[in-house]
């Protein structure tokens, strides 16, 4: 995640104005790692800075998982700090509520989560579906693995499991489909 927020960031540090640029991010939950990635990715392209060049500034919001009403505070407070650009939050809702307060602003949405069809000016981080199904093929292929078992979280990635699935033959194939925490209690047993 760190290059490709880096790749982003020094794209927008060409494209834009002012000496000081602001970049948001809104994380779903307290997410040291997420922040320590997005911070390490800011002073990557800060020391690579030579001259006059534009300074990146950071700037974290923290909102409750599934809350697009504290989503739509936090996207507000960014907005009106002048932030160029969001990180945007992982859960759908928030993400939603985000990427409407973004398109209305014009503000673009780095995503960092799966989206079918992305909507307005968002910049996605998540490998196209179709790459990774040939990824996924490929090891099972190159490991001569004729049986293999499939774990998902919830519909979306059930969904997104579809090609590689319809790219197997069941007679040949022993494929075993499990839902991890299913009844969505945090038991992933």
């Amino acid at each position: 995640m760190t290059s490709r927020v880096l790749l982003i960031l020094s794209v927008l540090m060409c494209c834009c104005k002012p000496e000081t640029l602001k970049i948001g991010a809104i994380f779903d939950i307290e997410a040291e790692v997420k922040e320590k990635a997005f911070q390490l990715a800011i002073d990557a392209v800060n020391a690579k800075r030579t001259g006059d060049e534009r300074y990146l500034e950071g700037l974290v919001e923290y909102v409750p998982c599934d809350n697009p009403f504290k989503a739509m505070v936090a996207t507000c407070r960014l907005v009106s700090n002048g932030v160029v650009a969001i990180l945007g939050p992982s859960s759908q809702d928030n993400a939603q509520m985000v990427q409407t307060i973004c398109d209305d602003k014009d503000v673009p949405l780095l995503d960092a989560r799966w989206v079918g069809r992305p909507k307005g000016p968002t910049i996605s981080f998540y490998p196209h579906q179709g790459v990774l199904t040939r990824v996924y093929m490929e090891v099972l292929d190159a490991w001569n693995f004729q049986d293999f078992v499939v774990l998902y979280e919830n519909d979306d990635s059930l969904r997104r499991m579809g090609e590689l699935l319809k790219g197997y033959d069941s007679k040949e194939h022993q494929i075993v489909v499990r839902q991890l925490d299913k009844y969505q209690n945090g038991n992933y047993r």
